[in-house]
């Protein structure tokens, strides 16, 4: 599979909703050139109201959902499109 129509498309909908996250994981590092093949993006972001609102905007635009799989005992949420497969954008508070 080539992630990068995929890469690109969550890249402008992320420059869209502009949330306060971080990108992690292996998108991260493919980003940064390292041979790693992945189609899951992982970001750590602060659990604010106005950000959670941003995070919504963002599955809205890819047609997606956001689920809270194992609430209540993670705050991990997940931002899940199916199509060609599930695409999984997964969203972990940071905490300070």
């Amino acid at each position: 599979m080539d992630a990068a129509p995929l890469l690109a498309e969550v890249g402008r909908e992320l420059h869209a909703a502009r949330p306060e996250a971080v990108l992690v994981g292996n998108a991260a590092a493919a980003l940064q050139g390292a041979p790693v093949t992945t189609i899951d993006f992982d970001f750590f972001f602060r659990k604010t109201p106005r950000n959670l609102t941003k995070l919504k905007a963002f599955a809205r635009a890819l047609g997606a959902t956001i689920l809270r799989p194992y609430y209540p005992a993670s705050d991990l949420y997940c931002v899940v499109r199916d199509g060609a497969g599930s695409r999984w954008t997964s969203w972990r508070p940071h905490t300070a």
